[in-house]
């Protein structure tokens, strides 16, 4: 596994080319920029919830994919939400000798990912207490770590 080394703020400053004061600031007021509830239409014909952060926490989380959590790369096995891979591309890895393929849709699993599996996947890759404790930088559902 790839090692990111963030130990302070001021390295995620320097990361993700955001000043430090604005991260710091963005931080104190990341529950009020989370988020603009709508629903998105499903192809079923159900609706999904998105909650989509707002300027400029949405500018800080696009820093942080591309400028960090890219740089560790990611799994031959990875498909959802990764450039250039897509969900189908992963349905067809394993349908290759399949007679079925099911498609589960699992309800509300991204307001379920709670900072502190952020917070432990982030410690896993090498960062810090004092850089990880801004993992409510990129989730719009606040808990305590």
């Amino acid at each position: 596994m790839k090692k990111i080394r963030l130990n302070t703020v001021r390295d995620l400053s320097h990361a993700t080319g955001i000043p430090e004061r604005h991260l710091l600031d963005i931080s104190e007021r990341a529950p009020e920029l989370y988020f603009v509830p709508r629903q998105r239409e499903k192809p079923d014909g159900g609706s999904r919830k998105i909650d989509a952060p707002q300027h400029p926490l949405k500018r800080v989380q696009k820093a942080i994919d591309r400028r960090v959590l890219r740089r560790i790369g990611f799994s031959d096995v990875a498909y959802g939400g990764i450039p250039g891979r897509s969900h189908v591309d992963g349905a067809r890895l394993h349908a290759t000798d399949a007679d079925t393929v099911a498609c589960i849709d699992i309800k509300s699993f991204f307001p379920n990912v709670s900072s502190r599996a952020i917070y432990q996947l982030l410690r896993d890759f090498g960062c810090s207490p004092d850089a990880v404790s801004y993992t409510h930088l990129t989730l719009p559902t606040i808990y305590s770590v």
